[in-house]
């Protein structure tokens, strides 16, 4: 389990948070607060359609699945960052 109770969030959307991951500064974790996990799954969904189409992740960000944290089911996913 990914302890994030006391990591900042470094945004904030309709349904969710996301955290920068703990464990790898180039990895965000997004989780839903809301209890609508439509947008969450419409993600996954889309992002393992792709995974199966074997295109090239060079303009995309990737996701690396689930995991537990201590605020509930989170995604991974890329961290996107400026060139600074």
């Amino acid at each position: 389990m990914i302890l994030l109770n006391n990591i900042e969030a470094i945004g904030k959307g309709t349904n969710r948070l996301c955290f920068i991951h703990p464990q790898d500064e180039n990895k965000c974790i997004k989780i839903t607060y809301s209890n609508d996990f439509s947008e969450s799954l419409k993600e996954i969904k889309y992002y393992k359609f792709l995974q199966k189409k074997n295109i090239s992740w060079k303009f995309l960000v990737k996701y690396y699945g689930s995991v537990e944290t201590s605020l509930g089911k989170g995604e991974i996913f890329d961290l996107v960052r400026d060139y600074n």
